[in-house]
């Protein structure tokens, strides 16, 4: 009885209540092993950062318990859509991440999680259908750390909702160059206002 109240316990602390997927903390504990795991000769790693489009709307339109049926839906097709041992995680209210490892094309798995996501789903009566923008990262710069590879894949996600949504996009140094540029060009318009 004490081990399974352990257990429960320890699950509690590194899953998503909502989704059972891991949370954020846990799913930066496993990155940051994997990572290492990487650096030191291991297979690649790839991390797919995704968010639902237009979610705000569905939880203003729909309610907020329609849209917990949309995440769990959600968190459901992507577990299945990766192969045993790669991890998925709920990091935020409709953010997902992804960590696979072990010589895959990571545009062909990004492609097969955008398009798992689209199942449709009923809620109240009405068949609801989500999509995702979907930004990936490889770790292959030797140094690169578990927080920068996932900056990097949430990057590349923000271009792939700025390129229309509903797509995937890799991070590339281009990606890299303009977050910098969207933030200066920010940053300077700002103290100009000033």
């Amino acid at each position: 009885r004490r081990c399974t109240r352990e257990r429960s316990l320890a699950m509690a602390a590194t899953r998503d209540p909502l989704t059972g997927l891991l949370n954020r903390s846990a799913m930066q504990e496993r990155l940051e092993e994997l990572m290492s795991v990487s650096q030191l000769g291991g297979d690649p790693l790839a991390v797919f950062f995704a968010d639902l489009n237009n979610f705000k709307a569905l939880n203003d339109t729909e309610g907020h318990q329609a849209g917990d049926e949309v995440l769990k839906s959600v968190a459901d097709a992507l577990r299945r859509a990766v192969r045993p041992g790669d991890l998925a995680a709920r990091v935020g209210g409709d953010e997902f991440v992804v960590m696979v490892d072990g010589g895959v094309d990571p545009a062909v798995v990004a492609e097969r999680l955008r398009r798992a996501v689209q199942r449709p789903v009923t809620v109240n009566g009405h068949e609801l259908v989500t999509t995702a923008s979907i930004g990936f990262a490889v770790n292959s710069t030797i140094g690169l750390t578990a927080d920068e590879l996932l900056r990097d894949a949430d990057a590349a996600m923000y271009r792939a909702k700025a390129g229309g949504r509903d797509r995937v996009e890799a991070f590339t140094e281009e990606t890299r160059r303009a977050s910098v540029t969207a933030l200066q060009t920010s940053s300077e318009l700002r103290r100009g206002l000033e």
